[in-house]
């Protein structure tokens, strides 16, 4: 049905950078965050509900407001800085065994 697997929609909300992955292949929304506050992201919840539409009128795909939604875990940056090269090699290492070895460059 698709010709693509995942749609890779990075975030900047609030000084920080997360990611949202649509995983297509599973019918998922997963959020990718190296900074995990403890309360949920509005803005996150805003791209999920605009995303949710556009699959739905796009490309017609009934079930997607059933899609679930889940926190992927992954390791935690320990300083302010790191999360936009984070954000990147999320994308890369996505669904690997590597996703969550992320860690800070001394």
């Amino acid at each position: 049905m698709f010709l693509f697997l995942q749609i890779f929609v990075p975030l900047f909300h609030d000084k920080h950078f997360s990611l949202i992955v649509v995983n297509l292949q599973n019918g998922s929304f997963d959020c990718l965050d190296s900074m995990t506050r403890p309360t949920r992201n509005p803005a996150e919840e805003k791209v999920i509900a605009n995303m949710r539409q556009y699959l739905a009128e796009r490309f017609d795909i009934s079930d997607v407001d059933t899609w679930p939604q889940a926190v992927l875990p992954v390791r935690q940056q320990k300083n302010t800085y790191d999360c936009g090269f984070r954000l990147m090699l999320h994308m890369i290492h996505y669904r690997t065994k590597d996703m969550n070895r992320i860690d800070e460059v001394s």
